[in-house]
Formats: structure tokens, C-alpha cells, sequence
């Protein structure tokens, strides 16, 4: 659980969704950064509607969705709090839609399915890191995402060199190296795309079928590897254990 108290400004805005649902859409921000803030997050509910499409993630799994700046010294990119993401001001003056469409992916794949515990992180991080790429190339075309998606693949090698350790079950003090957790986990959901046959630009396809499968299957409740392993395995047919 967690809470922030300042003095803040607010504003509020809606997105409709495919389903017809209305979603509030919540902004917290100090007073000097509220003009910034307009700007910074202007393609929110661009995101919302690109995830929450019926051949995606589906449905919006909560009643609202907003940002709310870090404390002073607030170290990460963002914290993807349930239905309230808590964000590094820097992002206000620009260049955060990467950060962004990260937090907002893990209200499906970390807030409304969660890992069970750390052995599993990447079943958060990893997921919102895949669906970053996802966004950021249908923002910016299919050469984009090619080349953002290869970034992650250059990261985990970068690490692979200096210290490798499994994706499941890393060592503690290491649950969120962005190299392997992040970035290897994020090539773990492209790689099944590519054994799922699931790779037309923009043409979501069974990969994505059984990923909401997942999602209905686990929703609101913990999730362990074996039991997304096993949805894959049900949904398109594939033994993941050769």
C-alpha cells in the first residue's frame, strides 16, 4: 500500500473504451507542472484504447487510472501502484511515453495478475517491458519497433557478459535487474510469438488469444510460471518443456 500527500493540483479527463466503459482518467501534479503535464500525458488514453482492444489485453481490468509525480528522491522511471501510478517528475518535461505505456500495461500483467512471489518477477516486468515495445512501435511504425525491441535484446547481452543468472528465480538482491528480468523476460513473450506464429504488424492473433485466457484465468488472483507455461500449452497446442 502506499499514499502521497502534498500540495497538489489535479485535473481529470475520460477515455471510453471499446467495451463502452468510461474511465477516469486522474492526474495529481504540483501547481508549477501542471501546464507541462497536459502536454506530457497526452497520449494516455491513446495507450488505454491500444491495450484494452478486444484482439489485445481486453478490458480495462479497474475503475480509474492516473499519475501522481515521485517523492523527492523517488529513484525509479515509474511505480506501477494499482490504478494510481506514482512517476519521476522528470517525465513531465518530456519523453515519457515509454515509461508510461510500461506503468499502464501493469495494471493486466502485475496489478490485476500478480507473481506469487519474487521467483516469478519477471511475469510482471518482463510482460509490461514486451508491452512497452508493443505501443512504442504502433506509435512510431513497424522500423521502430524493430529497433526498440533490439535495444532490450543489446541490454540483456550487456548484462549476460558481466553476470548472467536465470530468468526464473534470480538471487535476491538481483529481482530487478533490468537486463535480465526486464529485457531477457521481455524476448521471453517475443519468442512465443514467433513459436505461436503470431507475428503479423498489428494483427494481434492466438499468442494474444492466450494471453487473455491468462488473464481470465488468473485475474485478480497470484500467478506462478508453470501456471502461465500451462495456459500457453492449453490455448495453442505447444509443449514448452522441449
Amino acid at each position: 500500500m502506499t499514499f502521497s500527500a502534498s500540495r497538489f493540483a489535479r485535473w481529470d479527463t475520460t477515455v471510453v473504451t471499446h467495451n463502452g466503459d468510461t474511465i477516469p482518467l486522474i492526474y495529481f501534479i504540483w501547481p508549477p507542472d501542471s501546464a507541462a503535464s497536459r502536454s506530457a500525458y497526452r497520449k494516455v488514453p491513446d495507450m488505454m484504447l491500444y491495450y484494452s482492444h478486444p484482439e489485445r489485453f481486453s478490458n480495462y481490468p479497474f475503475e480509474r487510472f492516473g499519475m501522481v509525480p515521485g517523492y523527492y528522491g523517488f529513484p525509479w522511471g515509474g511505480m506501477e501502484h494499482q490504478t494510481q501510478v506514482m512517476i519521476h517528475p522528470t517525465y513531465l518535461s518530456g519523453g515519457g511515453e515509454g515509461i508510461f505505456c510500461h506503468e499502464l500495461a501493469h495494471m493486466w500483467w502485475g496489478d490485476m495478475v500478480t507473481h506469487v512471489g519474487y521467483a516469478d518477477v519477471w511475469l510482471n516486468e518482463g510482460f509490461a517491458t514486451w508491452a512497452e515495445c508493443l505501443y512504442m512501435g504502433y506509435l512510431n511504425g513497424r522500423n521502430y519497433f524493430q529497433q526498440y525491441i533490439a535495444g532490450k535484446a543489446r541490454q540483456y547481452f550487456s548484462q549476460h557478459r558481466r553476470q548472467d543468472f536465470p530468468v526464473y528465480n534470480p538471487p535476491w538482491q538481483e529481482i530487478y535487474n533490468y537486463g535480465i528480468i526486464y529485457c531477457k523476460g521481455s524476448w521471453i513473450l517475443r519468442m512465443l510469438q514467433y513459436l505461436t506464429g503470431d507475428t503479423v504488424w498489428q494483427t494481434p492473433g492466438i499468442f494474444f488469444r492466450a494471453l487473455r485466457v491468462y488473464g481470465d484465468s488468473f485475474r485478480y488472483r497470484t500467478v506462478a510460471t508453470a501456471d502461465f507455461q500451462r495456459i500457453i500449452e492449453q490455448v495453442t497446442g505447444l509443449n514448452l518443456n522441449t
